[in-house]
């Protein structure tokens, strides 16, 4: 998965400029802990970094908020702007994902998506979101 997922970041580098990357990041997953104090500070800064490119969207669920649909799960939807191949979906899970194509399932996926970003901080708050995370993360 890890090899699948860079391949996946170096052919979206390699894309269009114009092409966009939305992201809604549970806060919780920005907190809990993973792997040492400076690897969560290192993903905390390269989230930051990334605001910096018009490329990516990046909001965040807040914990502290009770409508946000978090329910989802990690979801990717891929919405192909020539029209080449029909939107996907896919969702993981903690031992692979399923590939969603069926039209009905994907929509429902892609509006329970938008509900989740509407529900989440906004493209500003979200960077300040994550610098004062970075700076409790660096005590």
């Amino acid at each position: 998965m890890v090899a699948f997922r860079m391949q996946r970041q170096a052919r979206f580098q390699q894309a269009d400029p114009d092409k966009k990357l939305i992201c809604v990041v549970d806060e919780g997953s920005l907190i809990r802990g993973f792997g040492s104090p400076q690897v969560m500070r290192r993903q905390l800064e390269h989230l930051l970094a990334l605001t910096d490119s018009p490329r990516y969207l990046i909001r965040i669920a807040e914990l502290s908020r009770y409508n946000v649909p978090v329910h989802l799960g990690s979801i990717a939807i891929w919405d192909f702007s020539a029209r080449i191949l029909p939107t996907i979906a896919y969702q993981e899970v903690f031992d692979g994902g399923m590939v969603f194509q069926d039209e009905t399932q994907v929509d429902d996926r892609a509006r329970a998506f938008d509900r989740l970003r509407g529900a989440s901080l906004t493209p500003a708050r979200s960077v300040q979101r994550l610098r004062d995370i970075l700076k409790r993360a660096g005590r």
